[in-house]
């Protein structure tokens, strides 16, 4: 298109294409939280003091505005996320003839992941989480605190219902009385959002005898070795004499594994019982 520039007196000066409006013109700010964007000028443009913006979303298009400043600055606002949106820009001046120029951008997602609830037994935790819209699908990873990567438990969620709001996933297999971080990962068509990472503790598993009570004696020093098996989740152990009319007493807590009984005299009987402390 050719058109003719005019001085403010009309005299002819040649003519010349119609001035672009660059893409780089306009900065937009999408947020993904507010669910808006504001539209703002890189710098302003000489002789120009009035905008026309319009936003349109596929072919359906919101009232157009009108800003009477130099350098504007417009938010539009209740934006649908992850969806395709257009904003056209004619600026207006009496001295040229700016084309209008369309502006695309697509809003963000939603955060993924909100409102994270953890249950933890002994072996297994279950999760739960509100889902975000645009969600496609999660990925849960449950790792052990510390831990390197590869020790860790994985699984995918896809969304089918896309009606269901609310998703619970169990992993199971866990250590009892273990530290681990959770990862909820959010995925799109085109992303994978991590949500917040998360801390919990698996409890402890029903309480159990320490297991494999050994009890032998070392002539050279007059004492008594005793060992057991080790507890899982146990924060210490009791070690008993058991008298002859059959009441435990109390003689050790340690959180040991073997423990050493000087005896008293030669021809004596003894009995020993060991619990855990869970």
């Amino acid at each position: 298109a050719v058109t003719y520039g005019r001085h403010r007196n009309d005299s002819l000066i040649g003519k010349f294409e119609p001035p672009t409006f660059s893409a780089e013109q306009l900065k937009l700010e999408i947020s993904p939280t507010t669910h808006t964007v504001k539209a703002k000028l890189a710098h302003p443009i000489p002789c120009v003091g009035e905008y026309h913006f319009k936003l349109c979303k596929h072919e359906t298009c919101k009232e157009p505005v009108i800003v009477n400043q130099t350098n504007p600055v417009l938010e539009f606002a209740n934006l649908d996320p992850c969806s395709s949106y257009s904003i056209y820009v004619k600026p207006i001046s009496l001295d040229e003839n700016y084309l209008e120029r369309v502006f695309p951008f697509t809003t963000l997602t939603e955060h993924g992941i909100s409102n994270l609830s953890i249950h933890p037994s002994s072996n297994s935790v279950e999760l739960s989480w509100d889902r975000g819209r645009c969600t496609k699908g999660y990925r849960i990873r449950v790792c052990k605190d510390g831990s390197a990567n590869d020790d860790c438990r994985e699984s995918n969620i896809t969304i089918k219902e896309t009606s269901q709001n609310r998703f619970t996933k169990k992993v199971v297999n866990l250590s009892p009385c273990t530290s681990y971080k959770v990862y909820v990962f959010a995925i799109t068509d085109s992303l994978k959002l991590e949500g917040e990472t998360k801390y919990f503790e698996t409890h402890a598993a029903e309480p159990t005898a320490p297991q494999n009570l050994c009890v032998s004696q070392n002539d050279e020093d007059n004492s008594i070795n005793i060992t057991f098996e080790y507890v899982e989740c146990a924060a210490g152990y009791r070690v008993y004499q058991i008298e002859d009319n059959f009441v435990p007493v109390l003689i050790k807590e340690t959180e040991e594994t073997s423990f050493t009984v000087v005896c008293s005299g030669p021809s004596e009987k003894y009995r020993f019982g060991v619990s855990a402390v869970v």
